[in-house]
């Protein structure tokens, strides 16, 4: 095994638990970013999104959840038959979540340091109807040492939103520090959970590709696309 497999190895049994090994449960590598944390300053603090922090853990059903992975984003609401959307493996990645209260509707992304975080958030938002007012309270989750490169551009494409459709307000950041995080965000309530992956799932070990071009993370769900 490989330093970077058994890495994996390693932090994804301390993160899902012994058991989700023989189920390929991942954790998500990135290639890395050019700055560090320290390098902006960043103060840690005792995480939130973590098993043991301070969010509560998600004990719902595990059929209402639409799991978005590495690359992905997704949007849903409170009608959705999957209301709550969820990822893991937070670190180098980041994560983003936004929630709505008077339209109890939602958006999950989970990026690394090779997605295009502009184009990405352009195919989000824009898939969302253009005649309807969305105020979204935003948190960004997770991101470690090498992740302040994608964390900084983030802050900035979210300062900059320039629509009259959409408002962001970054109220929360659980960031940095040598934590996996994970989150759940349930639309139907507006609350956010500490995620544990179900350890009888499949998910796909992924691991860098060093030449890979940016890519736009993928929509994998959009309760709103009958709007479009």
């Amino acid at each position: 095994m490989g330093v970077i497999a058994k890495e994996a190895y390693v932090r994804a049994e301390s993160f899902c638990g012994p058991e989700a090994l023989g189920k390929a449960i991942c954790y998500c590598i990135d290639a890395g970013d050019l700055q560090s944390a320290e390098q902006i300053n960043m103060s840690f603090k005792n995480p939130v999104y973590v098993i043991g922090g301070t969010a509560p853990q998600y004990r719902d059903s595990q059929d209402l959840i639409t799991v978005v992975s590495q690359k992905e984003q997704g949007i849903t609401d409170f009608s959705n038959e999957r209301p709550v959307l969820a990822t893991f493996g937070l670190g180098p990645c980041i994560a983003l979540t936004g929630y709505d209260s008077d339209r109890r509707a939602g958006f999950l992304t989970h990026y690394d340091s090779k997605v295009d975080l502009s184009g990405s958030l352009d195919s989000l938002f824009n898939s969302l109807p253009h005649d309807t007012f969305f105020d979204f309270d935003v948190s960004i989750i997770g991101g470690d040492f090498l992740s302040a490169s994608v964390y900084l551009e983030l802050k900035s494409l979210l300062s900059s939103l320039d629509s009259p459709s959409i408002k962001l307000s970054v109220s929360e950041e659980d960031v940095f520090g040598e934590f996996n995080r994970s989150v759940a965000l349930d639309t139907r309530t507006g609350r956010r959970f500490v995620y544990r992956p179900d350890p009888s799932k499949y998910f796909e070990l992924r691991f860098p590709d060093y030449n890979i071009v940016k890519c736009t993370a993928e929509t994998i769900c959009n309760s709103f696309a009958k709007h479009e």
